[in-house]
Parts: C-alpha cells; structure tokens; sequence
C-alpha cells in the first residue's frame, strides 16, 4: 500500500500531532489518550479550520437519528475532553472556541500532512465510524465514549409500560493497549475481538426502561497492599441537572445525588468519597482522571438527572479513572414515585461492577428510611439543600422544610433525621434528642440517627454511651466521614490521643478536601502532643485556603505546645484576621496567653480588659465561652486561683468545648493543681 494514500490524514497543529484515521493524538511524538467520541469531534472541527462547526452539523455527523444520548450534554463534555487534552480552556481558548448559541471553531493554525501512516496500513477498515451508515445498535455503540451516551431519547419514543425489560451486558477484559468502553448493546469492535452477552430482566416496574453495560476489568478488582486488601473505591460526581433553572430543580438533583452517596455508602465492600468533597467539582471543566487523583479513588460516577412533571429520567455511568474505560452504564425512566428504587438499583448495580461484596443486611438497609409521600421526600430534599450551606440561616431554613416533611409523613425517618442535625447545629439540644430518639424509634438502622445520638451523648459528658452510639454509626456505614470524624474527637477527649489520629486520617480520606476534616487531623495531632507533625498538618491547612482561621487557631495551638510563643501570636492574629476564633467579637483568649507567656503582660492584661468587657456577647454566642476564655488568659498570667474560678464556672455552664480543651497545653501549669483535677471528674474525665 501506499503511503501516500489520498485517504490519509494526518494533521499538525501547535506540538500536536492528529491521525484522523486511525483516531490518533499525539504531542511532541507522544500519544495522548482521547476519548473516542471526543476525538470524532476533535476530527470535525480540524477538517474545517478557522470555520464555524454548529452544533446541528456536529449532531448531524455524529448523533445520527436513533442514537440514544442526551446530545447537548454529551457534546459538551466531549469539548471539555478535547480542552483537557490539549491543555486548553473556555476563558482563553488556544485551540478550541466557543462560538455562543452556535457552536465551536478551532482557531489555532493546522497543518495538512497528507498521509496518515497507520491508515494507510489499515486499510479501509479504519475509517472513522461516523463515516458509514449506521445501525440503531452501532449508532448507540459510537456514544460509548462518553457519560451521557446512555441517556434514551426523549420521551415521545415508545416504550414499554409493563414488564420493562433491563438489558445487561457482560464483557471480558478488553486487550491492556486498546481498552474500549461500551455503553449500550451490541457493538462488536476491533478484528477478531469475542464479546459474550448476557441479557437478565432485573427490574419489574411501572413506566420505565432500563439499559445497562457492565464490563468486568481487572483494575477494579480489590487490590492487595502488604497484607491488607484495599477496598474499590468510588466519588460520585454531583449530577447534571437537565430539567431547567430554578432551585427546586437544583436541589432535587443535588438531592438525587446525595442519596446515592448515602446508599453507596452502606455497602462495606466500597469505600465512598463524603459529598461535601465530591459536590466541589459540580460544573467543573476538570477531567475524570484529574479528578479521582485529587479524591483517591479509582473510580467515578457521573451522570444527569432530569425531572419532568411527576417523571424522572436518571442517566449514570461508572468509570474506571486508571483507563478511562466504562465500567457500567444505565439510563432511568420512571415515575417519581419510583426514585428510591433507582437509587438502589444503581447501589447495587455499582457493588456488582466493582465485585464488592453486597451482605443480605446491606441489601435490606438500602431499602429503609424511604418515604410513600413524594412532597414530604421534596420536602426532605428542600431542608438538605438549605443545611448544606453552613450557615445559621441555612439550618433554620431547612428546619421549617423538615418539620413540614413531618407533617406529611409522621413516619419519615430521614426528616426526623435532618431536623436533629440543624437543632445539634442551632444548639438546641433538647429538641435535637427528641427528634434524635424519634428518628431511632422509627429506625435504629440508619448510621447518621447514631451520629446525632453520639453527638448528644458527648455533650451530656456520657462517655460510655457515646463511645457506643459511635461505634454502632461506624458498624453501620463505615464510610460515613462525620462519624468518624465524631469519633475522633471522642477518642481525644476521653485519652486514646493515638487512635484519634487514625480515625481522623480516616475521615479525612473519606472527605478529602474539606478542611474541617484536614484540621481535624492537626487537631488530634495536637491531642497526642505530636506537635511538629500538627504543625506540618495545620501548616498545610493554611496553604489551602489562608482564608481558613482554625487552621491558623490550631497551628497557634501546636506552637504553644512547643512553647513558640512569638509564633503562636503571629498564626494567632493570622486567625484573628480572619475571624477564625472570635466569637462575639471578643478578643482571642490564646492570643492573650500567648502575649503572657511570651513576656509582653502588658499586652496581654489590655486583651484581658477588653475580653472581660465583652464577655456577655461571648456567652450569648456559646454558653461558657466567656468564662472558658478568662481561665485561659489567667494561666498565661501565672494567676491560678483565677483561673481555676473561671474554669469552674465554664464546668457549671457546661461549656461545649471544655471537655476538648482540658487536655490543651494552655492548661498545662494547672494540670497538678487538684481543683483542676476535681473538675475532670466533674465531666467524668482524667489525665
């Protein structure tokens, strides 16, 4: 054959270098590894350089008609695909251009080389897909590149109304040099290649179709490290939401969302990243592989949900980080009344993808904790959006959202749940129980009504039974980072400072990049007295997000530990700065201790008369604080008696975090002392 084929067509561009044909990207000789639908689209915009590519040719070329794929999704993320690869971005586009409410326009010089060496060996067999007419299946199959390729065209297709048949595929291993991701039956690929079906009706329902691919691939197989078994690991992605602007729509979607994470989460076999790690990547341009290195995992799931009048479409796809490959894929059309069936088929449909072993237990507590009402589940899903924010306005908010649930469905044990967490927020402990016991009445299976009971146990100083509640939310879903991270305070507080410090490392590799959790190991560090590495951690903190106080605060905190004192001002006015520690705009009782140990009494007496002028605005932001805080300012002054006086009262206000602070070394010179002593048995605690 000759190299100098008419049909070949290699491009340059830049450092890159593009077979058209044989469906090749490369940089500076490299091979660099593109999706396939990706690089048909790549192919169309460096056919026509310079011009105008409409998303109707690019649908027309590409998305032929009995494709099933959301098409606007799937062409946006196959653009995302091409601007990863290339290094390129929509802000300031080198390569790639949006042209809006039109298409895209590849804008950087390309070079036609005329021949495409390895098309000219392959033969006509190589030519794109898109070229040739294609059947409904082989049509389905070119989506297999992409998250959205499995969504089903719109709803006016017909479509089963009983006995709707799920379709299931299972692929061996594709060869390690040419992985290929499949989403929809049949596509038989490459020469030579044998792919053995297996179709299983799963699911018996109302209106619905399910399709779904699941292809076996040894990198999501646990792997051995020394003598422990790593367990697959998995981030769900936050879901598209496809049905229009509006919040009711944003938070049902993020909804969705969540509840898979919290189904995903029972299965012990899997270890599942928090959402509030997962839910920063919502929007973003950044690409799976990039994605699962930043969260540790090896494998995502991405997706949309779209909700239509009393119908919902769900479209998910699983995929391997380490090779891009598909690993299983399904599309959802239901009623509304039928969401929380989609979410445990798509639990246990991800466990059999990644062979993570489902017990019969786990299978029965992912049917719990639903409801029959749907406007008390919206309801649910309102008051989760609002007390995601964070903000006391949020938790009161979503407290009028569940207590609305509650009405609707007095049996809902997941609204009694969100109403214990926003009260445990609010400090209003009382009511936080009875919704807490309510919700354990209801259901005692449910990891987070554990969570909430541990949490009030501690605040009672009831060791014993917080240390079980604790523990039972761990046996319950072990991959629920608040119970850990509950129980690594737990364990601080009450002396096991080493075994603290592993569970905090465990809930921050659940929820990674949230920096309470970052802190939180820098905070048991400083518990176990391990203070250069809490200064490293909270160091570390601080480089993330300076804007962060409580890293500055605990990093204060380590260097008093080491008696640093100059560098404990200096991160602790850092802290101040940023309003990390102030609480009703007083003064940092550990900046003033600092001062004090340091030498400059002066300063820290000045602290000590503007701390004690505006202690009644530190109480009313949390009961003791003010008396917490003189106790603190007195040991740095040397006056002990003083500062026992006011640790004592902060015992007889139940200061929330005195249980934390009785083993911090700002209380080190009081620490012999036996009224400091009377005071630890006071809360049923000891050196």
């Amino acid at each position: 054959m000759s190299k100098n084929s008419p049909d070949g067509r290699l491009v340059r561009f830049g450092v890159f270098e593009a077979d058209l044909r044989s469906g090749e990207l490369r940089k500076g000789g490299v091979k660099i590894r593109l999706r396939e639908q990706a690089f048909q689209v790549l192919s169309e915009l460096l056919e026509r350089p310079g011009e105008v590519v409409t998303r109707e040719d690019l649908r027309e070329r590409l998305w032929p008609d009995g494709t099933f794929v959301d098409f606007d999704h799937s062409l946006n993320t196959a653009v995302n695909r091409i601007r990863e690869a290339l290094g390129d971005s929509a802000a300031s586009p080198r390569f790639v251009e949006t042209v809006p409410r039109r298409g895209y326009r590849f804008i950087a010089p390309v070079e036609k080389l005329g021949e495409s060496v390895l098309g000219s060996l392959d033969g006509a067999e190589s030519r794109p897909r898109q070229t040739q007419p294609a059947s409904e299946h082989e049509s389905a199959a070119l989506e297999a590149d992409e998250p959205e390729s499995s969504e089903p065209h719109p709803t006016s297709e017909p479509h089963p109304t009983s006995e709707p048949h799920p379709v299931s595929e299972v692929m061996p291993p594709s060869e390690p040099s040419k992985p290929k991701r499949h989403m929809h039956p049949v596509y038989v690929g490459m020469a030579g290649a044998v792919l053995a079906l297996i179709a299983v009706a799963v699911y018996l329902g109302t209106i619905s179709r399910y399709e779904t691919t699941i292809a076996p691939n040894p990198a999501t197989t646990p792997k051995e490290s020394g003598t422990a078994t790593e367990r697959p690991s998995i981030a769900v992605l936050p879901l598209e939401n496809l049905g229009g602007g509006g919040e009711e729509n944003e938070y049902f979607s993020e909804g969705v969302t969540d509840d898979i994470i919290s189904h995903l989460s029972k299965i012990s076999g899997l270890k599942v990243i928090s959402r509030t790690s997962s839910g920063q990547y919502k929007n973003t341009d950044k690409g799976v592989r990039e994605i699962a290195d930043e969260l540790g995992v090896s494998s995502v799931l991405e997706g949309s949900v779209r909700r239509s009048g009393d119908t919902v479409r769900i479209v998910a796809q699983l995929v391997d980080a380490g090779t891009d490959e598909t690993l299983w894929s399904a599309t959802y059309d239901r009623d509304l009344s039928d969401i929380f069936g989609i979410q445990s088929e798509v639990a246990q449909q991800i466990a059999g993808a990644l062979q993570a072993e489902l017990t019969p237990a786990e299978i029965t507590r992912l049917g719990e904790g639903r409801t029959e009402n749907l406007e008390a589940y919206q309801l649910v899903l309102a008051g989760r959006y609002q007390s995601n924010k964070l903000t006391r306005e949020g938790w009161s908010s979503a407290l009028d959202s569940f207590q609305r649930a509650v009405k609707l469905d007095p049996a809902y044990v997941s609204a009694y749940v969100g109403l214990a967490r926003c009260y445990l927020r609010l400090g209003q402990d009382e009511k936080a129980k009875q919704a807490t016991m309510q919700a354990l009445e209801l259901n005692d299976r449910l990891a987070e009504s554990h969570v909430a009971l541990g949490e009030l146990r501690v605040r009672e100083w009831d060791w014993p039974a917080a240390e079980r509640a604790l523990t039972h939310a761990l046996a319950l879903d072990s991959n629920l980072a608040q119970a850990h991270g509950e129980y690594a305070d737990y364990l601080s507080i009450t002396g096991r400072t080493k075994q603290a410090v592993e569970e905090a490392r465990k809930a921050r590799d659940l929820d990674p990049l949230t920096l309470m959790q970052t802190a939180a190991v820098g905070w048991a560090l400083n518990a176990d007295r391990h203070w250069d590495a809490a200064i490293a951690e909270f160091r570390h903190t601080t480089e993330l997000d300076p804007g962060f106080g409580e890293g500055w605060n605990g990093l204060a905190v380590a260097y008093i530990g080491k008696g640093m004192y100059e560098a404990a001002i200096e991160a602790q006015e850092e802290s101040d700065a940023v309003g990390g520690s102030n609480l009703g705009r007083a003064p940092s009782p550990v900046l003033a201790y600092a001062y004090a140990k340091a030498g400059n009494v002066s300063e820290a007496r000045k602290l000590l008369d503007q701390f004690r002028a505006l202690k009644s605005q530190a109480d009313q932001s949390a009961p003791g604080f003010g008396s917490m805080g003189l106790a603190i300012i007195h040991t740095g002054l040397g006056e002990k008696d003083q500062a026992l006086e006011w640790l004592n009262r902060a015992a007889d206000e139940r200061f929330l975090y005195l249980p934390v602070f009785h083993r911090a070394p700002v209380f080190d010179d009081l620490r012999s002392a036996p009224r400091f002593k009377e005071i630890q048995k006071r809360m049923g605690l000891n050196d």
